[in-house]
């Protein structure tokens, strides 16, 4: 069993996307409004049974940062992006 999950910057390609992962991570309607279209570093933890929005704008040069972005370009050098 899951305990903990971050989600963020959900940008939808369509209704039934965006309903599938609301119903998968029990999301309501009113909770989705944190993850679509959200900003880099917005998003939802879920802890347990509980969601928790969450803001946090981070420098791009911590430590936290490297360890914590999902953006290829901050991983990838760029002849290794397709």
């Amino acid at each position: 069993m899951d305990h903990f999950k971050l989600v963020s910057e959900y940008a939808p390609t369509g209704d039934h996307d965006r309903n599938q992962l609301a119903e998968l991570l029990h999301i309501s309607g009113e909770q989705m409004k944190y993850i679509t279209n959200a900003r880099a570093g917005n998003g939802l933890a879920r802890i347990d049974s509980t969601l928790v929005p969450f803001y946090k704008q981070m420098s791009k040069n911590s430590e936290i940062y490297k360890l914590m972005s999902t953006k290829a370009e901050d991983f990838l050098k760029p002849e290794e992006m397709l």
